[in-house]
């Protein structure tokens, strides 16, 4: 599979500073902005942000990371598209919109007619939206899809919707940040072709997807079957992280109030005796391994795809991200 690169952690965006720096943040909301000002970076390292493009958020919750990225690159001609399934409470979605009677909001947002709004909001599941039939995409030159945490199958879905046939030569390319891997499923995964030339079963693909969940609950057992952790400060720490990737449920369209359980226990009789790093271990592999069909799938559709660390552990235990993107090439 090759290696996954570390991506060098830059100070926090400018677009995030600001609120990352008032002083009533709880450490859990800072780790929040330190992944959105992460994919920040990567997106302009890459040469992702792009004049007249329209930003997908996929799996966009109430739009923070929307937010934050119209904050960093809002211009006239640009758009931004977010799509859940859920409808959320205490949305972003209005601090986009510039006032009817001023043209300027004060977020970069310039020259926009009365009555044109840069936001529009899909509330429909990812595997039914036809990205392109859409009036934000339909009006711009570019696409680029982006999430955070996206669950389970959904990454799938969401991948495919930036791959159809009316936005393939439009989209410039993906920033998916991956999660509960343990939800994929088989027959709607893109890339599972790659896995099955790999040698990797239907039954061995079920295998994976039930160890998966070890990479972040890496005694395997059923969460009222675990002993509670030991009372110093280095397992206080890594529960408080554990529980904050729990916590991201209200934020993102798929998830569960359960994140990391498959909802079928591994019994302990069934699984050979491994140290909690091991399982740990083999759980990260397989989710790694799942991530990189997906970056197959999308370098046979003629994307630079790979997977990287855009943040440490400390940040989030579901540190990987997807990054896909083609050459600019100017429409002008």
């Amino acid at each position: 599979m090759g290696n996954i690169e570390t991506i060098e952690q830059q100070e926090i965006h400018e677009a995030v500073l600001g609120d990352f720096q008032e002083s009533n943040r709880t450490e859990k909301s800072r780790r929040h902005l330190r992944q959105v000002s992460s994919l920040l970076h990567i997106a302009e390292r890459e040469g992702l942000v792009q004049p007249n493009t329209c930003y997908v958020e996929l799996g966009a919750g109430k739009g923070h990371l929307s937010y934050y990225l119209w904050r960093a690159w809002g211009a006239a001609g640009s758009r931004v598209l977010l799509i859940d399934r859920a409808s959320l409470r205490h949305k972003r979605d209005n601090k986009l919109r510039p006032h009817a009677s001023d043209t300027d909001n004060g977020s970069g947002v310039t020259d926009v007619p009365e009555g044109v709004y840069p936001v529009c909001r899909v509330r429909a599941p990812l595997e039914h939206v036809v990205v392109g039939r859409t009036e934000a995409a339909r009006d711009c030159d570019h696409l680029l899809g982006l999430a955070k945490h996206l669950c389970g199958a959904a990454t799938d879905y969401a991948l495919r919707s930036l791959l159809c046939a009316r936005v393939v030569g439009r989209t410039r390319g993906a920033l998916l940040a991956t999660c509960c891997h343990h939800r994929v499923l088989r027959a709607h995964m893109l890339g599972a072709h790659h896995l099955q030339e790999m040698g990797i079963t239907c039954e061995e693909f079920e295998l994976i997807v039930r160890m998966v969940s070890w990479a972040t609950c890496g005694d395997g057992r059923a969460r009222d079957r675990r002993a509670p952790p030991r009372d110093h400060d280095h397992d206080r720490d890594h529960d408080r992280d554990r529980d904050h990737d729990r916590d991201q449920d209200h934020d993102n369209e798929t998830r569960t109030n359960d994140k990391h359980e498959t909802g079928e226990p591994i019994k302990e009789s069934d699984a050979p005796e491994r140290t909690v790093q091991e399982r740990a271990e083999i759980g990260r592999r397989g989710k790694a391994l799942l991530d990189y069909a997906r970056v197959l799938a999308l370098r046979d559709e003629g994307f630079n795809a790979r997977l990287c660390y855009f943040v440490p552990t400390t940040v989030s235990p579901e540190n990987v991200c997807i990054i896909a993107s083609k050459p600019y090439r100017d429409t002008n």
